[in-house]
């Protein structure tokens, strides 16, 4: 199915884009969602000041922030809405992605 198949590309692609980060840093990669054109981030520091770029003008962010499941394929991340309005939060820990709406219930839960 197409949310499978879905889920295996984003899986092995975000593997692959960490793999080729330098072996003297940890590797890390991350996806843009929320971003019309879609990006990559292969280093925490242009993470964190994507996100910050994000936070810094609210109005460009989701009105919802459930995860936006469309025939079992997610369409937009969830956010958490007490991590959002955390200032005392990093900017990536603000603005956190969950994939599932599994993942984000129980990370809300906890809030």
């Amino acid at each position: 199915p197409a949310h499978v198949r879905w889920r295996h590309i984003y899986s092995c692609h975000k593997r692959h884009l960490a793999a080729k980060v330098r072996r003297d840093t940890r590797p890390f990669a991350e996806f843009c969602f929320l971003c019309t054109d879609g990006k990559w981030f292969t280093s925490q520091s242009s993470w964190a000041s994507h996100c910050e770029s994000h936070l810094t003008s609210l109005d460009a962010l989701p009105f919802q922030c459930d995860p936006l499941i469309y025939a079992k394929t997610l369409a937009a991340p969830g956010l958490c809405f007490w991590c959002l309005g955390d200032t005392s939060l990093a900017p990536a820990s603000r603005l956190q992605q969950f994939l599932t709406r599994a993942q984000w219930q129980t990370h809300v839960e906890k809030h």
